[in-house]
């Protein structure tokens, strides 16, 4: 569906950075959700898909994305933890713009052992 729509799917079972969406079927600890979060990429259900390809056409990521509000209406009985992590999808988005936390930040590392 993803090809047909024009899209590239890539089969990875590990974060890839450059990627712009991420679609899955519910909030976790994992290391692609949690990379989506920390660099601000788009989190979504995975209706996106069948919904755009239904349409024929990419439809707007918004009323996809994982949110306090998509994850009651989608997940009725969800536990606190998952609710938090639905939620952070868009404020993550919104924050890092892509960019990630530590955009433009300089960092040192203090050591015992010798390099």
């Amino acid at each position: 569906m993803i090809k047909l729509l024009g899209g590239h799917y890539i089969d990875s079972p590990n974060f890839v950075a450059n990627c712009t969406h991420i679609v899955l079927g519910k909030p976790n600890t994992g290391e692609k959700y949690m990379g989506g979060l920390i660099t601000g990429k788009w989190l979504l259900r995975i209706d996106y898909i069948e919904e755009s390809y239904s349409q024929g056409y990419w439809l707007e990521e918004e009323a996809f994305e994982w949110s306090t509000e998509s994850i009651s209406r989608v997940m009725p009985n969800t536990d606190t933890e998952l609710a938090k992590l639905s939620s952070a999808a868009r404020r993550c988005r919104l924050r890092y713009n892509g960019d990630g936390p530590f955009q433009g930040m300089t960092s040192s590392i203090l050591s015992n052992h010798p390099r």
